[in-house]
């Protein structure tokens, strides 16, 4: 069983904002802080996984996480679409990064943020065309990227 891509994101986040290197990368001199914006996970799965991750660190390197990780967590009454393309949703998705002002903002996934078909390429470019537009509002400076979800099973291999 491969590990959920959002997981694999969770852990790079983890190692830029404590100092570890992940697969070579070697952080930058001040810790990142790190905004994930994901339609897909409640907070109890957050919780769960987080904390497995945070049993590897030094107390210094979880304060550091906790200081400088923000995780959007679904509830079942939030407002969660993260739609840019729609007028709400883009203006949430803009209010939290300029609330948080983070330096790397974490997509997740994909397919949650495009209006159309991710196949398309004219779709494609329209979503990412409305994601810097957010960025562009919302924080300027900030990286971004954005999960995708690959096909699984025989749909990865169907031709």
């Amino acid at each position: 069983m491969t590990p959920a891509r959002w997981r694999v994101a969770l852990w790079l986040s983890i190692c830029l904002i404590t100092g570890r290197e992940w697969l070579e990368l070697k952080p930058g001199p001040k810790p990142p802080r790190v905004l994930f914006l994901s339609s897909e996970n409640g907070i109890r799965r957050w919780k769960k996984d987080l904390s497995k991750m945070l049993l590897a660190l030094t107390d210094e390197e979880r304060a550091a996480v906790e200081a400088k990780l923000l995780i959007l967590a679904l509830t079942p009454d939030a407002e969660c679409d993260l739609r840019p393309k729609d007028p709400g949703s883009r203006s949430r998705m803009v209010a939290a990064l300029q609330e948080t002002n983070p330096d790397l903002v974490i997509l997740d996934p994909l397919a949650d943020l495009i209006e159309g078909d991710e196949s398309k390429t004219l779709d494609m470019v329209a979503t990412l065309r409305d994601l810097r537009e957010v960025q562009r509002q919302g924080c300027r400076e900030a990286a971004i990227l954005i999960i995708h979800h690959s096909r699984s099973g025989a749909d990865n291999v169907a031709i």
